[in-house]
């Protein structure tokens, strides 16, 4: 069990360069983004509502790939040499999700070819990862620990893409995950994470989150939501390997319980559970509350409430996700009631 590491230890000039790379990465991602929303409006690639959109009208789609350039980019920059071949299996994984979501967007691809390069990218990362590196603490043996990895890794990269429903649910959730690590890595003074790759996802998302925010101007796509969360899930699965399971658990803990728990109840009622759908928590407040953003807000003041157990988790592992999980899994129940019934914006 480790305590916390009060991050003053790091020298100001990092403090600076971060912030600036913070800052830099943001307006490129802003300016950037707005010439997506342009040149794709221009080439017709649209999402068009349909009976399961939370939209009413035709919106750009692909705003992932800033994001996505951007994580590339730092990955070749501050990567570099690759001392981890499993880093650089990774950024292969990233360039062939990306462009494979990408043909997805624009013409629906076979599901089976989908799930094919999601499991090749998965594969090739955990077969590369050193053997030290142990997700579960050593309960299970090595080939059991990246099993388990493997099937979680897929489950994550596909329900960040089914929860990726209504403006500005996902880039709150991409930054409130990068800059979650960010904070734990600092205070767990873990020193095997690169702090710049996750400041520069954070700042990419943010300008891109201007766009997105309701009435969203652009949507991030299966390039972005398919490909961004292959990258955070190895970058939880790092943090993981560093003995902070728990915290790797309890940032993306809303994502988590809401995909999963609506997952079992279509299951269990019978429903065609791999149809897309409606019926996530989140998609119901919002048809209620008629407002997407108001839910996104809410969400916001859990993420911060999860990040603070992500912080209390270094320390006392076990009560942080308990308490974690006990508020998530309150706030899926309750986020769909207390609104006068509106209609969604």
């Amino acid at each position: 069990m480790k305590s916390f590491t009060m991050p003053g230890e790091m020298e100001i000039n990092t403090y600076i360069f971060l912030v600036s790379l913070l800052a830099a990465s943001l307006i490129v991602s802003l300016l950037v983004t707005k010439g997506l929303i342009n040149r794709f409006t221009r080439q017709n690639i649209m999402a068009i509502p349909n009976n399961r959109s939370s939209h009413d009208r035709a919106v750009p789609v692909g705003g992932g790939w800033v994001i996505v350039g951007l994580t590339i980019i730092a990955w070749l920059i501050f990567k570099w040499p690759f001392s981890n071949a499993a880093d650089i299996a990774v950024l292969v994984g990233i360039i062939v999700l990306a462009m494979l979501s990408w043909r997805d967007d624009k013409q629906p691809l076979p599901i089976v070819i989908r799930l094919i390069a999601q499991l090749a990218a998965i594969g090739s990362a955990l077969y590369l990862l050193p053997e030290n590196k142990l997700i579960f603490m050593q309960i299970l043996p090595l080939w059991a620990d990246r099993l388990l990895v493997a099937i979680c890794w897929l489950w994550f990269i596909n329900l960040f893409n089914f929860m990726d429903g209504i403006d500005g649910i996902s880039g709150v959730e991409i930054i409130q995950i990068s800059a979650g690590i960010g904070v734990v890595v600092v205070f767990g003074a873990i020193n095997s994470i690169n702090l710049e790759v996750l400041t520069i996802i954070t700042g990419a998302t943010a300008g891109f989150l201007w766009w997105n925010w309701h009435k969203a101007k652009i949507f991030l796509g299966d390039v972005g939501a398919i490909t961004i969360g292959y990258v955070l899930g190895w970058l939880l699965i790092q943090l993981a390997a560093e003995g902070q399971l728990a915290a790797a658990l309890i940032l993306p803990l809303y994502y988590l319980v809401d995909a999963t728990f609506t997952l079992l109840k279509r299951m269990f009622t019978g429903q065609k559970f791999w149809h897309a759908h409606k019926q996530h928590a989140y998609q119901r407040a919002s048809h209620i509350a008629g407002s997407h953003s108001v839910i996104v807000i809410r969400l916001i003041v859990l993420n911060v409430f999860l990040l603070t157990m992500a912080l209390w988790s270094i320390s006392q592992p076990f009560a942080a996700i308990i308490v974690a999980l006990i508020a998530t899994i309150v706030t899926y129940f309750l986020l769909p009631l207390g609104h006068g019934k509106k209609g969604a914006e």
